[in-house]
């Protein structure tokens, strides 16, 4: 007899027990399920990088060693650069510190004097220069005649325009009727001159020569010597300035 008013009539029946659990976790209510495609849908493939990995994969090292290749040709880039802005300098330092040389072309050089101008022409291979120049000399006024100066010869040489005023003012008076038409002065000894004389037209005299000395003292040029032959040889004409004048009066 049943001593439980609450317990049910009847004979016992033990519970079943529970089914055993799948090992797939089937029956796990919490177990993710896969999301299933519509019909005729296709999911995209996962994105590769253009390095070749996976997204998320293990590319770290691959990368790095890139980096560190890009960096070392960097590097050499810009050493040869600096090499080659190196050499370009060097050489042009070279080429502006090298060696100059001059060549100097001849030349022919003409001289022409006379008693109111000099000329001189210079002439080289590549440049012409011509020059003039003019010195007027003082003379006094001799009617119908005027003085006249030799050609540069070796021994003597023409006055210059102080020493012909001077040898004018002291010989012309001491000769009237007679015009100078020559003056030279001596080379070795620039005191010493040679004049010639020639009568004035209507007058009836003989021409002749005459040297002259200046003195220093008075600036007057004295006469020395005069005649119509090798009146350098006088005796108190040097031996230098005999010399000097053999072509106008001979040999002594």
């Amino acid at each position: 007899m049943p001593t439980d008013p609450d317990e049910p009539t009847g004979a016992y029946t033990p519970p079943l027990p529970p089914p055993p659990r799948r090992r797939d976790g089937a029956d796990d209510p919490t177990t993710y399920l896969p999301p299933v495609s519509p019909p005729g849908f296709n999911p995209p493939p996962p994105p590769v990088p253009p390095s070749g990995h996976p997204v998320g994969g293990g590319g770290g090292s691959g990368s790095g060693a890139s980096r560190i290749l890009v960096g070392i040709v960097v590097g050499l880039v810009l050493v040869l650069i600096v090499l080659v802005i190196v050499y370009i300098a060097t050489d042009k330092g070279s080429g502006s510190t090298g060696s100059t040389s001059s060549t100097t072309s001849p030349s022919t050089s003409t001289s022409t004097s006379t008693t109111s101008s000099s000329t001189t022409s210079t002439t080289s291979t590549s440049t012409t220069m011509s020059s003039t120049t003019s010195t007027t000399s003082t003379t006094s006024t001799i009617p119908e005649s005027s003085t006249t100066l030799a050609e540069a010869t070796p021994g003597n040489r023409a006055p210059t325009a102080a020493e012909q005023s001077a040898i004018l003012s002291s010989a012309e008076p001491q000769h009237p009727g007679y015009d100078v038409t020559l003056i030279r002065i001596a080379d070795s000894d620039s005191s010493w001159a040679a004049l010639e004389y020639q009568p004035q037209p209507g007058q009836n005299l003989q021409a002749f020569d005459e040297i002259r000395e200046l003195d220093p003292g008075t600036g007057a040029w004295n006469a020395v010597s005069t005649g119509t032959a090798q009146v350098s040889c006088n005796a108190s004409v040097p031996a230098n300035v005999q010399a000097d004048f053999a072509n106008l009066f001979g040999n002594c």
